[in-house]
């Protein structure tokens, strides 16, 4: 319990700051990369630990529920898509829902195809 919450706040911390430097004007960029980071990252942690079982049960925790769930933000892409959405720039909130919900998902395979290759 105490690695999910160790790494749920470093997760937070460093999303908030890698956050920061990216968005600049009106498009939310510090979501689209946390996202994609996030998803490879995870992707890559997950297939390699399955495939070479290198992380204690607390380790997994810690990276998968505490980190990455920390880092990553659902929540945050709901709304500004939204928001984009509500304004009417439906380029803009198209593009930012594809940055986010597949593009994602690719990220995470490009995770899980470098931890095979690696193993």
């Amino acid at each position: 319990m105490a690695a999910v919450a160790l790494g749920g706040m470093l997760g937070c911390l460093a999303r908030y700051g890698l956050g920061g430097v990216l968005t600049k004007g009106t498009f939310p960029w510090g979501t689209v990369a946390v996202n994609l980071l996030g998803s490879f990252a995870l992707g890559y942690i997950v297939f390699s630990d399955l495939a070479r079982g290198t992380l204690s049960a607390e380790q997994r925790m810690f990276l998968t529920v505490g980190f990455m769930g920390g880092f990553t933000t659902m929540s945050s892409f709901a709304v500004e898509f939204l928001g984009l959405a509500v304004q009417g720039d439906a380029m803009r909130a198209g593009l930012y829902y594809v940055l986010n919900a597949v593009c994602t998902v690719l990220a995470a395979l490009a995770g899980r195809s470098v931890a095979l290759a690696v193993g």
